[in-house]
């Protein structure tokens, strides 16, 4: 009776485990990332690179590595992410990786400061999924940042392991597959932009509550302990954003700041970049695809005092 109890549980239990396996392979193949996979490509690169640029999208749009590179004189990497998929999550994994590989003189972090106006549970865990992307290939970076985050994390992964989709994706890797980076990304250096427009209404109310969520202060603070390991110039600076938002969340914003700089990171202050009405891609965020080189200049200008 025992070992038929025992073959039972093996039937049941092996095909499970199988299936968390292949499905831990496709969340390792990433084919759905193709932006954390071209921003990691360039880790390889980063050896001559003094100043590397981590974020969001807000700063993914609005800086020229290559032309910060020629303002600065320094090599400038932008490995920017995005916010609400990554935020400072995807920036704490992509920098650790980058410490065991290279150590530059100066690290410029720039999200929008509307990515901590809300906290993780509020948009979903969504930051949680790009921390457990990101992670991928340092998997043991994921249940050392404070017990509330690893809870996130087990339910994420969970999750993750009996999802149909990458079970495909890790039968497909397995037999060799693999999905290329698209050409645009090296066109761009970074996503594709949009060429859409946000009209915002004069009178438009976008307001958030004066003390953001603190489910990040804790990534701030690995940072900053990464930052003084090892001797860098960690650089802080709100992302590029429209002026009328600014106007509106002031309080917001010196809050936010006040909170980073406690970790010991400095802020670049004043920040954000205010956009005018006729800078503004399509989201509150983002600067329209002609005026990247002019926001790349105001961005060296608020920072270049601060470069080492």
């Amino acid at each position: 009776m025992k070992s038929y109890l025992v073959t039972i549980a093996a039937i049941i239990i092996v095909p499970i485990l199988v299936m968390m396996s292949l499905a831990g392979t496709g969340v390792y193949a990433c084919f759905k990332c193709e932006l954390l996979r071209y921003q990691e490509s360039k880790i390889a690169l980063a050896s001559e690179a003094e100043t590397i640029v981590l974020g969001d999208s807000s700063i993914g749009y609005a800086l020229d590595a290559e032309e910060f590179s020629d303002l600065s004189g320094k090599k400038t990497l932008n490995m920017a992410l995005t916010g609400y998929d990554y935020g400072i999550g995807g920036v704490y994994v992509l920098l650790t990786e980058l410490l065991s590989k290279v150590h530059p003189k100066n690290v410029l972090i720039s999200l929008t400061p509307q990515t901590f106006s809300v906290s993780i549970s509020q948009i979903h865990d969504r930051p949680i999924q790009g921390f457990v992307q990101a992670s991928r290939r340092h998997p043991q970076m994921l249940f050392t940042v404070n017990r509330k985050i690893s809870l996130k994390v087990a339910k994420t992964a969970a999750v993750q392991l009996f999802d149909k989709q990458f079970l495909m994706d890790g039968i497909e890797y397995l037999r060799g597959g693999r999905v290329a980076v698209p050409d645009s990304f090296s066109k761009y250096d970074y996503l594709e932009p949009s060429n859409n427009v946000l009209h915002l209404a004069k009178t438009a109310t976008i307001t958030w509550e004066p003390e953001s969520s603190h489910d990040y202060d804790v990534f701030f603070g690995k940072i900053a302990k990464l930052c003084e390991t090892h001797g860098l110039n960690c650089l802080y600076m709100h992302g590029p954003l429209v002026k009328l938002v600014v106007e509106q969340n002031q309080e917001f914003i010196e809050n936010l700041g006040d909170r980073i700089e406690r970790t010991g990171i400095k802020v670049i202050r004043p920040s954000p970049i205010a956009i005018p009405d006729a800078d503004l891609g399509n989201t509150i965020n983002h600067v329209r695809p002609g005026v990247r080189l002019a926001y790349t200049r105001k961005v060296y200008e608020l920072v270049r005092e601060s470069l080492r």
